[in-house]
């Protein structure tokens, strides 16, 4: 469809160009991509499984998880299949601030970061959705300003995040009530669920018996065995995509 082309191309001019600006330039790369989101993002998380208690620390491996599986299984491979090049290597006049890398255009997944994480963030603590919300906007925008991505990747990019964000975290959920009971009984009979409830609540069961020793060496065990066989298909699936 060339109207939807032009109209992309005519939104990536006036972020791209028309609204450049000294202070943009700026700004913009860094919400693009900053060295030191990194070590903040680290010590945040450490900070939460140390001390944001079992909510965080359910929090930090959902997130994890659901950034992982929604980046490597969905954005990834849709930008391989669609192929689409970047507006540097075909907008001749593109008012370039950030790397030529080497990965195609469509969808973007610094968007879908970004949506993501604001969307499994609020599943847990509903106020971060306050700013979160409007820092994957701006970081999404920020991705078409420095030249990089179209608006259409960008917008892609945010509704892929925004479904992986919502179903990811339920998904995981259902695996660990059906894994749990089967592998690790005392665990989840202890937390049940691994998302807070309706009033944003996440408190362990407290178990009422003493409980053997052997029970928990087995469940121990199975936790072995599960992150050894997870290891292995992560491996194989590196192995397979060359």
């Amino acid at each position: 469809m060339p109207w939807l082309q032009n109209l992309d191309l005519a939104g990536f001019r006036f972020i791209n160009q028309t609204l450049a600006n000294p202070v943009s330039d700026v700004v913009m790369p860094l919400l693009s991509g900053n060295v030191l989101v990194g070590p903040v993002l680290a010590g945040l998380f450490a900070w939460l499984v140390w001390r944001g208690g079992l909510k965080g620390r359910c929090f930090v491996a959902l997130l994890v998880l659901t950034l992982v599986a929604n980046d490597g299984l969905v954005v990834n491979r849709l930008k391989k299949a669609i192929g689409r090049p970047r507006p540097f290597d075909t907008v001749p006049d593109v008012h370039l601030l950030a790397g030529k890398g080497l990965a195609k255009s469509m969808p973007s997944s610094h968007a879908g970061t970004a949506a993501g994480a604001a969307m499994v963030a609020g599943l847990f603590y509903r106020r971060s959705r306050r700013f979160l919300v409007p820092l994957a906007a701006a970081v999404g925008i920020s991705r078409v300003a420095v030249g990089v991505h179209y608006p259409s990747d960008v917008l892609a990019g945010w509704l892929l995040g925004s479904a992986g964000g919502w179903g990811f975290p339920r998904l995981f959920n259902g695996l660990w009530r059906w894994v749990g009971p089967r592998l690790f009984p005392l665990w989840h009979r202890a937390l049940p669920s691994l998302l807070p409830d309706s009033r944003g609540k996440l408190a362990p069961v407290p178990l009422a018996a003493a409980v053997p020793p052997e029970v928990v060496e087995r469940q121990w065990r199975n936790l072995g065995y599960l992150f050894l066989g997870a290891l292995l298909c992560l491996r194989l699936g590196y192995v397979a995509s060359s």
